[in-house]
């Protein structure tokens, strides 16, 4: 005959089951984390190496000749001026008098141009017009409210 188990063995047994399925719990979530840990890193490395080849790269400076009126009338060295209505040199037949359809030379006229504004803005100057604009509405308002004293 068995013997009978008493509380305090029935109590020791309770907890020891739930023990070991907490230990149990605790075993799958530490590979479950280590799982999510894995991938984790894989995913950064990925992240790292997408975000250093999609950055942008810094573009040359493209060396720009002088735009001055005076550099732009001259002509380089071994060019002649073209005319500007049939893009032919001033020695050209077009040019001559005596044929009917010719015309006198017409240097090509050169117009100087504005300087072009960089299309990025950061985000330092982007806010600054709208507090310019509502810093000079209050000054105003605060003028006018104080006019009527």
């Amino acid at each position: 005959m068995r013997k009978p188990i008493t509380k305090a063995q029935q109590i020791l047994s309770d907890a020891r089951v739930r023990v070991e399925g907490a230990r149990g719990r605790v075993q799958t979530a530490t590979l479950e984390l280590k799982e999510a840990e894995a991938a984790l890193l894989a995913h950064l490395d990925v992240y790292d190496s997408l975000k250093s080849a999609l950055a942008p790269k810094p573009r040359k400076k493209a060396e720009k000749p002088a735009a001055s009126p005076a550099a732009q009338k001259e002509t380089a060295p071994g060019k002649e001026a073209r005319c500007g209505v049939c893009y032919e040199v001033e020695s050209h037949a077009n040019h001559d008098s005596t044929y009917l359809s010719s015309h006198k030379f017409d240097a090509p006229k050169f117009v100087a141009r504005a300087g072009r504004k960089s299309r990025t803005r950061s985000a330092s100057t982007e806010g600054t017009e709208f507090s310019t604009q509502s810093s000079e509405i209050e000054t105003v308002t605060a003028l006018s409210a104080g006019a009527g004293d």
